[in-house]
């Protein structure tokens, strides 16, 4: 590894510039220097002091749309994604995370913990797990590979984590973000491909029996090598969530519902089973 000048730290800004600039101010805090990219899709324009590279995007073009603008913009060899609602702290160890993936060819994707921090509220994300599609139904199970060390700290790998990441850009070769995705459903499309490219039999098997759902082109991604897409979980490292909603933010958000159905029309996917919420089995590697 480096230094942070390998390290895009790639923020998707909608309608809230007050939010991106605390956010920026927190990353410039941690690491003074680092290379801050802003795709705003908010209606007017907006500064950002201290960003390295600002993209005025059409308005509302959609999170995935303002994702893949700042991979697709930027070369450094690791990726950081970000919302605008992030902050970060001494906990937020992204060196490491870089590291991490540098270790093993195989990783390609670190993320953490994320803590919700509300007026007089605290709590976590919780949004890790092995998962699989069988029969319509989407699993999310509790993680059930063997926790491993790096650098003293345990990391497992899994399926799906949060939305908070460290990524090698190799990744981006085989797997974006889908644009017909405005909001919702999209995070769980996003991994789901990840599995794709990385041969999981369970996605591979869905996805070949849904492959009209896809549309002409088939998913943005690709079924490579397996083994090649690991994605790594640290417990012990976190980023803060300061939710934050607008009222015009709060009623554009609220069209998430909009792609949770497109998700499980592309998907095939009628149920969700989500292991904190319900029983549901170990996935069988």
């Amino acid at each position: 590894m480096g230094t942070i000048d390998d390290v895009a730290f790639c923020v998707n800004a909608f309608e809230r510039p007050g939010l991106v600039r605390r956010m920026i101010n927190s990353i410039l805090a941690q690491y003074p220097g680092a290379k801050i990219y802003v795709a705003d899709q908010s209606a007017r324009s907006h500064e950002y002091p201290g960003a390295t590279k600002v993209w005025k995007l059409d308005y509302d073009v959609g999170v995935c749309a303002g994702r893949n603008h700042c991979i697709r913009s930027t070369d450094e060899p690791f990726v950081v994604q970000l919302d605008d609602d992030y902050l970060f702290t001494e906990e937020t160890d992204i060196l490491y995370l870089a590291e991490l993936l540098e270790s093993d060819d195989s990783l390609v994707m670190a993320g953490t913990k994320c803590r919700h921090i509300r007026p007089n509220r605290r709590g976590w994300t919780k949004y890790y797990a092995d998962v699989w599609v069988d029969n319509g139904v989407l699993y999310a199970a509790k993680p059930s590979r063997p926790a491993r060390k790096f650098q003293g700290r345990p990391f497992q790998i899994v399926d799906v984590i949060s939305n908070f990441w460290v990524a090698k850009r190799r990744l981006f070769d085989d797997v974006l973000w889908d644009e017909r995705y405005k909001i919702g459903g999209e995070h769980a499309d996003f991994f789901l491909r990840v599995q794709l490219a990385n041969g999981d039999p369970s996605i591979v098997k869905q996805y070949e029996s849904q492959k009209a759902g896809f549309g002409r082109k088939g998913p943005i991604g690709r079924v490579v090598d397996p083994g090649r897409f690991q994605v790594a979980f640290v417990p012990s490292l976190l980023v803060d969530h300061m939710k934050n909603r607008p009222p015009k933010y709060q009623r554009l958000r609220k069209r998430d519902v909009d792609g949770e159905k497109l998700f499980r029309r592309i998907w095939g996917v009628h149920r969700v089973k989500r292991w904190r919420k319900e029983a549901v089995p170990k996935k069988v590697f």
